[in-house]
């Protein structure tokens, strides 16, 4: 008798247990579904700058000892299609727009030149250091210029500046000052540093240039006159002069292969002069 008591009182304890845990999970069940935990961050942040060119590894530019052949390829023709003074659109001396996954400076140096190329990858210029940067916007190899010399230094005459720079293959052509030889053109190889020509150009000659069918293209001043300079991409040597009515421009490639120009110099007050070129 005392056995059947215990038992009945255990099962009497189970079977409440299981009709309050049926109850509570239909009102659960009726309860209205939870609003979500407001989110008290900030709406917006601004994307972190990862093209970051102090990590970027830093390679000496110096002067090498080739002596190239010139080349057999057949030098482009260059025809003036439009030569006509227009509204230039801001002054000079702006630094350059800058997109948000690029950091502006490089140790306490501000980048001044920004551009993409045409085949998608970037180019920044910081003081006298030349950045490479893919198409996915990560910094491959920082160029450094800051020692570089077109003739051997005869005094402490400091560091040059760099003026442009455009990527070719294996290559980079860069405009720059020497503080004692004056303005120039190089090539340099990518992988080693070394250049493989160096050529003055007139001191009056526009600070950009243009690279296009496999030659280098300037606007100097020559016997008086404004032309257009065509350099083979690699020896350096000039292939080609056209007059031009006015300059010296500063020049970029477009897609097809043509020419545009623009005198910054006389942009100061916003009105300048441009050029389109057509290559052949």
């Amino acid at each position: 008798m005392h056995l059947s008591l215990v038992a009945i009182y255990r099962w009497g304890w189970l079977v409440a247990a299981l009709i309050a845990a049926t109850a509570a999970l239909e009102l659960r069940g009726g309860e209205p579904p939870r609003e979500p935990v407001p989110d008290t961050r900030a709406p917006w942040a601004p994307a972190p700058a990862y093209a970051i060119l102090d990590h970027a590894p830093l390679r000496r530019v110096t002067l090498g000892d080739d002596q190239p052949s010139p080349s057999t390829q057949r030098a482009p023709t260059l025809t003036v299609r439009t030569e006509r003074p227009y509204y230039f659109g801001h002054t000079l001396g702006a630094p350059p727009t800058l997109p948000p996954w690029l950091e502006p400076r490089h140790g306490d140096q501000p980048v001044l030149t920004f551009h993409g190329e045409l085949d998608g990858s970037w180019i920044a210029l910081a003081d006298t250091t030349v950045f490479l940067i893919d198409r996915d916007h990560h910094v491959e190899l920082g160029l450094d210029f800051a020692w570089f010399h077109i003739s051997p230094p005869r005094f402490d005459s400091g560091r040059g500046f760099l003026i442009e720079a455009h990527r070719v293959g294996s290559r980079l052509i860069v405009s720059g000052s020497d503080p004692e030889s004056g303005s120039y053109l190089a090539s340099i190889d990518i992988a080693t540093g070394r250049s493989a020509w160096v050529v003055q150009v007139g001191s009056n000659s526009a600070p950009g240039f243009a690279v296009t069918r496999g030659h280098v293209v300037t606007s100097e001043v020559a016997h008086d006159r404004f032309e257009l300079v065509v350099r083979e991409l690699g020896s350096g040597r000039i292939v080609a002069t056209v007059p031009t009515k006015e300059g010296t421009y500063t020049l970029e490639a477009r897609a097809d292969g043509s020419l545009h120009g623009v005198i910054e110099a006389l942009a100061a007050d916003g009105y300048t002069s441009e050029i389109d070129v057509a290559v052949e």
